[in-house]
């Protein structure tokens, strides 16, 4: 089942990049948490995330809010690098006005993760 949620999941944050990206489609059913991808692999998920990230919203990616692991709000239309879980690994992905454009290298660094709600 984690498997089938993880595959699901667009997910990311550049190393040099203070946003962090995730693109299943929002909901607050979810709860947000920090994790470690390493080569492109899910390797730990800790504590649960405040700040900003992109979701998929709506058929865009959005910069929303979290707040304690919970969605807040979503705002404007996403355009820089970010990473997505893309052929079954986490990749270094290109957004443009909140569209996919391109997707390359393996990541290695963290992210925020959605895990639903118990």
């Amino acid at each position: 089942m984690v498997a089938q949620l993880l595959a699901t999941l667009f997910i990311g944050m550049e190393p040099n990049q203070s946003v962090p990206t995730l693109t299943t489609q929002t909901t607050h059913s979810h709860i947000y948490r920090v994790c470690r991808i390493f080569n492109g692999q899910l390797s730990y998920c800790g504590r649960r995330f405040t700040g900003e990230t992109v979701l998929l919203h709506n058929n865009f990616y959005r910069t929303c809010r979290i707040f304690s692991g919970h969605l807040s709000y979503c705002g404007r239309w996403f355009t820089g690098e970010t990473v997505l879980l893309h052929n079954n690994f986490y990749r270094t992905c290109r957004v443009f006005n909140g569209r996919l454009s391109h997707c390359g290298r393996w990541f290695t660094g963290e992210t925020v993760v959605p895990a639903p709600q118990r």
